[in-house]
């Protein structure tokens, strides 16, 4: 067919249509869902500037859910979701733009916060592979540590007392990990965070990944407390899906792996013209110390920091993390939940992210229960067998206002052994918390004063 353009002539041609390619993800389509309703309830229990949950599986790095609350209709991506068509067509269009890149932006590929605690379990394992701590390292918190001009608390400030490796993980005590890393010092801390893959993109095939590279201290610039707040997860930021693929890596015994969410390319016969494979980008640590960890973990959930994160006939290995954002006089924080399931032969690595909830009060804003109730949805579809756990368990008395031989005598009763921390005529505070399930055998902590 030929047409006249402005005196000349121009030639269009017409080809027939062709059957285009096909491209399988490696995301769920229930394993979706069940994220998406995760993010869904933190928003409902925890209104926040954002909400994710990002599901891996650990061992080959294949994502198989990314949910965050910053959703559009992709039919009709220029209206908002969830804003009234007036309210919005009334605001000036910086306003307009800010609001839908917000929505448009993927949280767990291209936002970067401060990890918190999540990071502690990777400091730790980097000690363990140097041989600069080991399972009979115990350490001392008083409650903080002065480095350089600074006061740096630790999550108690009344302190631990004296706890082991695996009770520092437990308990996430910041005391423990300023120590750690000042045994490591400023180059071998930064090797390990950089090997873990914080500062690099993962090279996940989706658009518009953040390196997080000028968000964190180069080796040079890492000074006393700047390493000490390092240490803690703190002065440094990450995106998730950086932080899940590191942690991933005590869940395959050392690898950080390359996420990917394209399983395979079809083309229109049929025909595979291209298929993921799971690729190890390097060996962080040994199996021996990701062994090592993951027992830590198991406590973090049986009896320290990420009770809520339990699920009954399953073994769950993960950490609770706050991070606090920015300004620090803005109070704005970063609440997440990170861990692995069944411990065993672990099929999913999760990430929940509740970032800068509108209320944040310590210890009840927490991703833990979500992270518990998405991960129960998940074992479940993927057909994993729980165990029938007979161990007897007693429920925690309050002893508060008890002197510590009464509370001693008292925990007797249910053979509950118990540590007492401080020094005081009475028990002001306890650990676990009053009415919550514990298991006879194991050890309570007592704070006196």
């Amino acid at each position: 067919m030929v047409r006249q353009y402005d005196g000349g002539t121009a030639e269009t041609k017409y080809y027939p249509p062709q059957n285009g390619c096909s491209v399988i993800s490696t995301i769920d389509m229930n394993i979706q869902r069940f994220a998406e309703e995760g993010v869904a309830e933190a928003m409902a229990e925890f209104p926040s500037e954002t909400a994710a949950v990002l599901v891996m599986d650990p061992c080959s790095g294949a994502l198989l859910a990314c949910a965050a609350s910053n959703v559009f209709d992709p039919n009709e991506p220029s209206i908002p979701v969830g804003y009234d068509s007036n309210e919005f067509d009334s605001l000036d269009g910086e306003d307009q733009s800010k609001i839908l890149n917000g929505l448009w932006n993927n949280y767990n590929i291209s936002s970067t916060f401060e990890p918190g605690s999540i990071f502690k379990p990777l400091l730790v394992c980097g000690a363990l592979d140097e041989g600069l701590v080991t399972e009979e390292s115990v350490f001392d918190c008083p409650g903080y540590r002065d480095i350089a001009d600074r006061r740096i608390h630790c999550i108690r400030r009344s302190g631990h007392g004296t706890l082991s490796l695996e009770e520092s993980i437990a308990y996430s005590c910041n005391c423990a990990m300023m120590d750690i890393a000042g045994a490591e010092g400023a180059e071998l801390f930064y090797k390990y965070q950089r090997d873990f893959g914080f500062g690099y993109k993962t090279g996940v095939d989706l658009p518009f990944e953040s390196g997080a590279s000028t968000l964190l201290y180069s080796a040079d610039r890492l000074g006393p407390v700047e390493l000490a707040t390092s240490s803690i997860g703190q002065s440094f930021n990450c995106t998730p899906i950086q932080a899940l693929t590191a942690f991933s890596s005590i869940a395959n015994g050392g690898q950080i792996m390359r996420p990917y969410c394209v399983d395979s390319v079809i083309d229109g016969d049929g025909l595979t013209v291209f298929k993921n494979e799971p690729e190890s980008i390097r060996t962080v640590m040994s199996e021996d110390t990701c062994a090592i960890m993951n027992d830590y973990l198991l406590s973090v959930v049986e009896y320290g920091t990420g009770k809520k994160a339990a699920v009954a006939g399953y073994e769950i290995a993960g950490k609770s993390g706050t991070g606090e954002q920015g300004d620090r006089a803005q109070d704005e924080y970063t609440i997440t939940f990170i861990g692995y399931f069944p411990a065993d032969d672990p099929k999913a690595a999760m990430l929940v992210v509740i970032d800068k909830p509108e209320e944040y009060a310590d210890g009840v804003t927490t991703a833990a229960p979500v992270f518990g109730r998405t991960a129960e949805k998940i074992l479940e579809y993927m057909g994993a067998e729980p165990e029938t756990d007979d161990s007897p368990t007693a429920v925690m008395p309050d002893l508060t206002n008890f002197s510590p031989e009464d509370a001693v005598k008292e925990l007797e009763v249910f053979s509950i052994g118990a540590k007492v921390i401080g020094e005081g005529s009475k028990v002001t505070s306890q650990f676990p918390a009053a009415g919550e399930e514990i298991a006879e055998g194991s050890s309570v902590l007592l704070y006196l004063k």
